[in-house]
């Protein structure tokens, strides 16, 4: 693997399992949290800004479709979150409502939790495993 896909690995997993965790712990103020900002169109825009910032960065820096699982897995997410920038920045605020609505976060909230946590996990250990490079 690459410096940069270590690093991004390292990056994207521990983040990953950080979020897991406190979607875990904090179940009711992260469900909360997450239902009132789906409804803010102002939020929404911001996030979508912050959001088109890393998505951009991560498909510039990191356009790797071959090669090792983590490098896929890392440009797959940086793909995704360009995706979800520019239906942030593009849609009206009420798809984003449906969105959540369709997806029943609240309902699955346990399995979208795990789900995180066990790709943070795969890529926080390739990262962290991987051998050390000079470059």
């Amino acid at each position: 693997m690459s410096p940069r896909t270590v690093f991004l690995a390292k990056v994207i997993g521990l983040f990953l399992l950080c979020m897991a965790a406190s979607l875990v712990l904090n179940k009711a103020s992260m469900l909360a949290a997450l239902g009132a900002t789906v409804r803010e169109p102002e939020i929404l825009l911001a996030y979508g800004i912050v959001f088109l910032l890393v998505g951009l960065t991560m498909v510039i820096g990191h356009n790797v479709w071959s090669g090792a699982t983590p490098a896929i897995i890392v440009t797959l997410l940086g793909w995704a979150i360009l995706m979800k920038s520019l239906l942030l920045l593009f849609a009206p605020s009420g798809v984003m409502v449906g969105l959540y609505g369709l997806v029943r976060f609240a309902d699955f909230s346990s399995a979208y939790a795990a789900v995180i946590a066990v790709l943070g996990l795969y890529l926080a250990y390739r990262g962290f495993r991987a051998p050390r490079t000079t470059r």
